[in-house]
């Protein structure tokens, strides 16, 4: 995931920066962030953007949301969009139900915009106009979350069969924001998985994405189920801390 988020970045400065040099400009990128330069995952994907731009001659710039939901991002991009420095293109994020509000903002102030990272939600897929309404949508890149929630799961699950082949295997799940498509794409594939592999799904629980909330959430889960088998986690950084919950229950 983390290759992926940064490929990316990368392929989207490189794309602008010949822009650049076409039109012998040396110009601003703006990426609105979800979250901060100490998040496991952001801060990686703020710092190799940051190095690809200085060598591509590029003036970027992050900014960061407060507490990184979708009710403080809205502000946050109108704030990148008005900023006395006009960027010449927004790198930003989706939220579940803000997707048009975003892209309205772009087309409000002007400016191209390129969303990485996550979907946009089933419901808002369904208009099937909406890069006609904003000309300015230049483009759109994301993983499959299905597919990464689903090979986990599976993968997990049947070793966990292999150690108890005449039980159902019980699954608890710790999974990101409840806002974000990331997160119930992943969850998706959660199920598909248990589903196919005759699983048990206990429990799914929502965190803010940090690894401190995976563990204090994998030590309740422990406390309540004594029958547990696989811990599926939606991102690398918070099931080691589900690991380090496990190794000291």
């Amino acid at each position: 995931m983390k290759k992926f988020i940064k490929l990316n970045i990368l392929l989207l400065i490189l794309l602008l920066s010949s822009l650049a040099y076409s039109s012998q400009k040396q110009f601003n990128i703006t990426f609105v962030s979800p979250g901060y330069d100490d998040h496991d995952f952001w801060g990686i994907a703020h710092n190799f953007a940051r190095a690809a731009a200085k060598d591509l001659g590029i003036n970027f710039k992050v900014i960061y949301p407060k507490e990184g939901n979708r009710f403080t991002y809205l502000p946050a991009l109108e704030s990148a969009l008005t900023d006395a420095i006009k960027p010449d293109y927004i790198i930003a994020h989706f939220y579940k139900t803000i997707v048009v509000d975003i892209l309205e903002l772009s087309k409000k102030y002007n400016t191209p915009i390129f969303m990485v990272n996550s979907a946009i939600s089933k419901e808002e897929k369904n208009d099937k106009y909406l890069r006609d309404k904003y000309p300015n949508f230049l483009g759109h890149m994301f993983p499959n979350e299905v597919q990464a929630g689903y090979l986990l799961a599976q993968y997990l699950i049947q070793k966990q069969k292999m150690n108890h082949p005449n039980k159902t295997i019980n699954v608890v799940g710790i999974t990101g924001h409840r806002e974000t498509s990331v997160t119930h794409e992943r969850n998706e594939g959660l199920r598909k998985a248990a589903h196919e592999e005759n699983a048990v799904v206990k429990q799914i629980a929502f965190t803010d994405w940090s690894a401190d909330m995976a563990f204090r959430l994998s030590q309740r889960l422990i406390f309540r189920n004594d029958d547990l088998h696989v811990f599926w986690a939606a991102s690398d950084s918070m099931s080691i801390n589900i690991k380090k919950a496990i190794l000291e229950s």
